[in-house]
């Protein structure tokens, strides 16, 4: 996953779509601050429930800030742009980066990229684009392998790309919670 963020930051620029995901349970729609960007064929979602926002320790990067969960061990060790963070067990793993890109970059092109240079087999899919803290992000989700599921949420800000990647374990609603929970403290500067 790391890869495929520090290979956009040698890509050039790219646009265009990528088709959504069938799966409705696999979108985000449970943070005040994340909702699903409206299509002209998809209906309108009530107002989501609100979730209590992560409270572990505090992710500033150059174009964002997050929180961690509660008791998740926190490293950014690797590079500047990059936290890892992790249960206790090693069966929750999340990913926050922000990393230099090419201008004219789109999320469409991020997003293929990180597919097409990760690891995960199989591939997930790509989701409805979701708005978190006002700005639109790509989505990617679905299981990438060994009982993993992948939730993806990237966005192109000026030159930077904001990607947090959450590779979970678990039941759909304990997966869910956990992300809308960290979603919810998002902030972009």
């Amino acid at each position: 996953m790391l890869l495929g963020c520090l290979a956009l930051a040698a890509v050039g620029c790219g646009g265009g779509s990528s088709a959504p995901s069938a799966d409705p349970a696999s979108q985000t729609s449970a943070s005040s601050s994340l909702t699903a960007s409206p299509s002209p064929t998809a209906p309108s979602s009530p107002t989501p429930p609100a979730v209590k926002p992560a409270s572990g320790r505090k992710v500033s990067l150059e174009a964002f800030t997050a929180r961690t969960p509660q008791g998740f061990d926190y490293d950014n060790s690797l590079a500047k742009e990059v936290v890892f963070s992790t249960s206790r067990d090693f069966r929750q793993n999340l990913e926050y980066s922000d990393v230099t890109i090419y201008p004219g970059t789109s999320n469409a092109f991020a997003a293929r990229l990180s597919i097409k240079n990760s690891t995960w087999n199989p591939k997930p899919s790509v989701a409805p684009q979701v708005t978190i803290d006002g700005a639109s992000f790509y989505h990617l989700t679905g299981p990438v392998g060994d009982g993993v599921q992948l939730d993806e949420y990237g966005s192109v800000q000026g030159s930077r790309l904001i990607q947090i990647s959450f590779e979970l374990q678990g039941t759909r609603a304990a997966r869910r919670h956990l992300v809308d929970s960290v979603l919810a403290t998002v902030h972009l500067k």
